[in-house]
């Protein structure tokens, strides 16, 4: 059903529900994929790097768009992919410091 069919009151209640939804998974999701051992600092520190991007992302789509299961997926593995980008810099950063070079 397009968007511009749905009173904007409703759409706009419909689209904050799915964002958050969406938004819990993405949070469950990325913090699975960020190492138990890791320190909560840094943990939060990850999240709070991942989940507002994926805010502003989802904030641009149509409804359609979110409830799309196919482009909810692709959005999930970008993040998952930065995620461990972000893990994979911490790991360096922690080889680093305990390097007796």
């Amino acid at each position: 059903m397009a968007d511009s069919l749905i009173p904007q009151t409703t759409s706009e209640r419909l689209r904050s529900r799915t964002i958050s939804r969406i938004l819990l998974r993405v949070e469950r999701e990325v913090r699975d994929e960020i190492p138990s051992g890791f320190p909560d600092e840094t943990r939060a520190a990850i999240l709070n790097e991942i989940l507002p991007h994926s805010r502003q992302v989802l904030q641009g789509l149509t409804l359609g768009e979110l409830r799309s299961g196919s482009a909810l997926d692709r959005h999930i593995d970008k993040l998952l992919d930065s995620t461990r980008y972000l893990v994979d810099n911490v790991r360096r950063q922690q080889q680093r410091a305990s390097c007796d070079c």
